[in-house]
């Protein structure tokens, strides 16, 4: 082999080499140019999906009162309503303030001292849901969002927009306070259990959606206005121990059709069912 063919293989083979090195250098570069955009692109997803992720936001508070000189309420931005303080109980519609009728929970803590509660307390509270008590108030108790005395002998309040249809009255109830269901939009039957020897005034007036209700032996008295406007009440049983029905205790009824008493029913006024 001459010189010259030498020569040019040589060259050739330095020209490969050469274009080879720049090749593999090309490759390198490209694949940390695309692992930079990689990392660049992560980081800016990981950068949108943190700013997109929603946090824990805090209530704000809207409105707020005073029931008595110490016990407060404050009322936030979720529909909940915070008592404190100690004091009386008072008719929210003594202060009115619109924020009050879009309340959907109430809550006492176990700090909360009320002395005494009045008859239609919440009655503004137009779309309340539920009453809930810390189980170390000494004085209140809650049980499935209605409000009872400490010991549960007294029913206080069922709330106004509670979603129930049906409800029967807990064994330990003695007592069911005046206004106690007033105004319930959803309650179609209740069922008064044994031990209830007392129902307030008023205690069922306008539960629109009410009709049926079912006493059994116990009660001694319907008194005037328990049913009052309770245009879909049709079936009514009163039992033996009843011994008076009171002045418009059905007034209103327009769909009432049955009315059962017992054969030891006393003394029943003749306006008992009436129209106002």
């Amino acid at each position: 082999m001459n010189n010259k063919k030498i020569l040019s293989i040589l060259v050739a083979i330095s020209v490969l080499t050469a274009n080879s090195g720049n090749m593999v250098y090309a490759l390198e570069e490209t694949k940390t140019e695309d692992t930079s955009v990689k990392q660049e692109v992560t980081e800016e997803t990981t950068e949108e999906i943190t700013e997109e992720a929603p946090g824990e936001s805090e209530a704000t508070v809207i409105g707020s009162g005073t029931f008595a000189d110490n016990l407060t309420w404050t009322v936030d931005d979720s529909g909940t309503m915070v008592v404190e303080g100690k004091g009386k109980f008072s008719n929210i519609s003594a202060g009115y303030n619109s924020t009050l009728y879009d309340v959907k929970r109430i809550v006492l803590g176990a700090d909360v001292e009320v002395t005494d509660i009045d008859t239609g307390v919440f009655w503004n509270c137009r779309m309340l849901e539920a009453i809930e008590v810390s189980g170390e108030n000494e004085h209140y108790a809650s049980a499935d969002g209605i409000l009872f005395n400490k010991d549960m002998t007294e029913l206080i309040a069922y709330p106004i927009f509670k979603n129930n249809e049906s409800y029967i009255i807990p064994e330990s109830v003695v007592r069911i306070a005046e206004g106690a269901f007033e105004d319930c939009t959803f309650i179609e039957e209740v069922y008064i259990t044994g031990n209830v020897s007392e129902v307030g005034f008023d205690a069922f007036r306008n539960c629109s959606a009410l009709e049926t209700v079912e006493f059994s032996e116990g009660l001694k008295e319907i008194k005037s206005g328990m049913f009052g406007y309770c245009n879909n009440l049709e079936s009514v049983n009163i039992p033996a121990s009843v011994e008076e029905i009171g002045h418009c205790a059905f007034g209103n009824c327009v769909l009432l059709q049955n009315m059962e008493y017992r054969w030891g029913t006393g003394f029943v006024r003749s306006n008992a069912v009436c129209n106002y």
